[in-house]
């Protein structure tokens, strides 16, 4: 009989962290217009993406975010200022 490992369970917080790992990771190091240009990029991101209930794949991490953390469109400017690094 094989053993199966059991699944550590993923907090919010955990995901949230995950999500800012990878749409922030080069905002400490960005300087001037880069880091402007990288501010923007993360902003677009939430809006067309991961905010967005109408979007084809980002739809379901929308409706998480919404219901889980209580981010949406509306105030996606609140969720970039976030800083989990």
């Amino acid at each position: 009989m094989v053993a199966l490992a059991q699944a550590t369970p993923v907090m919010p917080d955990d995901i949230l962290a995950a999500v800012f790992a990878d749409l922030s990771r080069f905002g400490r190091i960005a300087k001037g217009a880069q880091c402007e240009k990288t501010q923007l990029s993360v902003q677009d991101k939430l809006q067309r993406y991961l905010l967005n209930t109408n979007h084809p794949k980002g739809k379901d991490k929308a409706i998480w975010f919404e219901k889980a953390l209580g981010f949406n469109l509306s105030n996606a400017d609140n969720l970039a200022k976030q800083d989990y690094i």
